[in-house]
């Protein structure tokens, strides 16, 4: 990584940086590497959710075996709410 990218510091509890520490040495990696991995998967996760929701779920709904009809849905709220209830979070 080049050395002028911009760096940030956080502040870990005790029992995430055991976990963040214990991750690093059994994949051989720096706790850097890790945390960036985690941040891009779920920074870029989130960024992208808006564009992927129905993507994601035509996929669900396709594995629930209740067909795919996503013209029925007027609202992101009604495409989450569906995605939670396919998920069984509800």
């Amino acid at each position: 990584m080049p050395d002028d990218y911009p760096s940030v510091s956080v502040r870990l509890s005790p029992e995430l940086m055991k976990t963040l520490d214990d991750l690093a040495r059994s994949q051989k990696r720096s706790r850097s590497a890790i945390v960036k991995e985690v941040l891009q998967k779920h920074l870029l996760e989130d960024y992208d959710a808006p564009a992927r929701r129905k993507e994601r779920l035509e996929g669900l709904m396709k594995f629930a075996g209740i067909g795919a009809e996503l013209s029925t849905y007027k609202s992101a709220e009604e495409v989450d709410a569906t995605i939670r209830y396919l998920r069984g979070d509800d």
